[in-house]
């Protein structure tokens, strides 16, 4: 009988690595520069990881990563736009807070200047794996507490603290396709390290963005508060810059998508109309070569030529 010590958990779902499979995508070793299909149960794991402290949290991850597919699904299903309770908007945040620390790296896109490229939420990614773990066992338990209405011992954390601060935005591509590789994730930060935004590619044709709402209403604000020049050089906070003007949902305030952590039935019953976002092509060719600069397995469904397309683009707006 296989040890839990053993079995392969994934810090990308296989959910999401099926939807680029299915979607006939291929994986490019880069040290190895090599293109090859793969099997979605032998990339993107370390064996063991949600075996902490004698607790394997593997299949109660599952039911997370469950719930959430079925939304993904629902949001392919539909074409413009798709109705969400309060609960599940803030589910699906709570998801993207999840799947940033249960990463094994993340990336962002400007890099500081002594060229380290891996953040955790504007912190530097060398808090313990430990520390790693017990976020993420404190996420899972909210998101168990919400699913039940009830309010979990750390909600004022993660909801109050946190997503009640943040905007959800959808992008549903339409002329070119996502990438991922096993930076799974961007987080973006201000100079100072506090929390601008997350992006997570979730299928070739879907991402989802969460945003510190107040950074976003003018780009005035946001080249004085990051200090880094013209943000139309910045592919990610140029396009979430227009993403607000768009957003449709009610109870948008100055901090974000109100929410309490006083779970209660309203926050199922009450729909909110979230419109889905397009980038650009040359947008998400963009966002697809920082994937595959940082990482290295990177996925993609474009033809083969697409690793040189991408190794082509110059983003030296990367470098400060």
């Amino acid at each position: 009988m296989k040890s839990l010590k053993d079995i392969k958990s994934h810090y990308l779902p296989q959910f999401n690595l099926k939807y680029w499979k299915n979607s006939g995508a291929r994986l490019y070793e880069k040290n190895k520069k090599l293109i090859r299909t793969y099997n979605t149960k032998n990339i993107f794991f370390e064996k063991g990881y949600y075996y902490i402290n004698k607790i394997n949290y593997e299949s109660r991850l599952g039911v997370i990563e469950n719930r959430m597919k079925g939304l993904i699904d629902r949001i392919y299903e539909s074409k413009k736009n798709i109705d969400l309770t309060l609960n599940e908007i803030h589910f699906i945040q709570l998801y993207l807070l999840l799947q940033a620390y249960r990463q094994l790296k993340t990336s962002s896109v400007i890099k500081n200047l002594d060229n380290q490229n891996n953040y955790l939420f504007g912190i530097f990614n060398n808090i313990s794996e430990a520390e790693r773990k017990n976020s993420t066992i404190s996420l899972l338990e909210t998101m168990e507490s919400l699913i039940k209405g009830e309010k979990h011992k750390d909600a004022d954390i993660w909801i109050d603290m946190q997503v009640s601060s943040m905007v959800l935005n959808i992008v549903k591509s339409k002329d070119n396709k996502f990438c991922i590789s096993d930076i799974c994730g961007l987080i973006e930060t201000d100079e100072y390290g506090n929390f601008i935004m997350g992006f997570f590619p979730q299928s070739p044709d879907i991402a989802f963005i969460i945003s510190k709402v107040k950074y976003f209403y003018n780009s005035k604000k946001m080249v004085k508060k990051f200090g880094y020049g013209n943000p139309g050089s910045y592919v990610l906070l140029d396009e979430a810059v227009k993403l607000i003007s768009q957003y449709n949902i009610e109870g948008v305030s100055d901090f974000g998508q109100s929410f309490s952590s006083s779970i209660t039935s309203d926050n199922n019953k009450k729909i909110n109309k979230l419109n889905f976002i397009n980038f650009k092509k040359n947008t998400i060719d963009e966002i697809n070569k920082i994937f595959l600069d940082d990482g290295e397995s990177f996925i993609f469904t474009q033809e083969n030529d697409y690793i040189n397309v991408l190794n082509k683009i110059k983003l030296n707006y990367r470098y400060i």
